[in-house]
């Protein structure tokens, strides 16, 4: 992905590319293809069998 910045956010947040560099679109296209392996992640997390 070209111009993400240097930040990942949710999907459908404002996007301030000036502040974390990259363009509006790039960090648009970052957070969307990042979103579903971070849902991934935390379903994993809570689904986890810890003993309690």
């Amino acid at each position: 992905m070209l111009d993400a910045g240097h930040f990942v956010t949710p999907p459908y947040l404002p996007k301030n590319h000036r502040v974390f560099g990259g363009t509006a679109a790039g960090m648009a296209e970052a957070d969307a293809d990042s979103w579903p392996a971070a849902l991934e992640y935390l379903a994993a997390g809570l689904d986890a069998d810890d003993g309690r």
